[in-house]
């Protein structure tokens, strides 16, 4: 293993055998994502990707790999404390790793049809979703926010 690939292959790299776990620059038929229900409510700005990417194999779908395909990200001059990532990254995994990852039960085979296998220590990753997804309302969605509405001292509406 190794290269760009097996960069997006593993959850958070550690779990063999998961599926590929990030949807960036991905092509997906909007059918799907429909299908599914779009981005949870809960996140706050990063890991939705992932999110999706295994929702999406959970009713059957694989995530394939282009190998000629080619992302480039063009990148403001922003100040780092002030991107996007950094700033949720903690939140959001917290709240990722909520959705997908458990302990293991005693007894319990891994990896089998149920998880891909150990994330860490007695934590398993699912392959089925263990929280329900809290959809976005479609209804005035560009008026207001329909999820987190404070973080580290901001507020909105």
């Amino acid at each position: 293993m190794g290269g760009e690939k097996d960069k997006h292959r593993n959850y958070k790299k550690r779990v063999q055998g998961s599926p590929l776990c990030s949807l960036c620059g991905a092509l997906v038929d909007r059918k799907w994502i429909e299908k599914i229900g779009g981005i949870d409510a809960g996140f706050l700005g990063v890991y939705w990707d992932i999110d999706l990417a295994l929702r999406l194999c959970e009713i059957g779908l694989d995530i394939i790999w282009g190998d000629s395909l080619v992302i480039t990200e063009h990148m403001l001059d922003v100040k780092k404390c002030e991107r996007l990532f950094k700033n949720t990254k903690r939140y959001d995994r917290v709240f990722l790793d909520s959705l997908w990852t458990r302990e293991q039960e005693e007894g319990e085979v891994v990896p089998s049809e149920e998880v891909y296998g150990h994330y860490y220590g007695n934590v398993v990753l699912s392959k089925k979703r263990l929280k329900k997804v809290n959809f976005f309302d479609d209804k005035d969605i560009t008026l207001f926010s329909q999820g987190i509405k404070e973080f580290q001292k901001r507020k909105w509406e």
